[in-house]
C-alpha cells in the first residue's frame, strides 16, 4: 500500500509544546507526537472499521494485479 504524504502547518506554540513533551521524555520526536494524535483521532471518531475496509480492498486489488 502506498503511503500518502500530508503537509500540515503548525503554529509556533504547537512546536513549543511538542518540544516540551519531547524534552520531558514523553515522546522521542515530533513525528511520534503527530502519529499518536492521528491514531487517537481515528479511534475516537470510529475510523477503525473504515481503515480496515480500505486495507482489505487494497489487499484484494494487489492480489488481482
Amino acid at each position: 500500500m502506498s503511503k500518502p504524504k500530508i503537509n500540515v502547518r503548525f503554529s509556533q506554540a504547537i512546536f513549543d509544546k511538542m518540544d516540551e513533551l519531547i524534552n520531558s521524555g514523553q515522546y522521542e520526536s515530533k513525528a511520534d507526537i503527530i502519529n499518536q494524535a492521528v491514531i487517537e483521532f481515528l479511534h475516537r471518531d470510529g475510523m477503525r472499521a473504515v481503515i480496515r475496509e480500505e486495507i482489505r480492498k487494497e489487499k484484494e486489488n494487489q492480489k488481482s494485479d
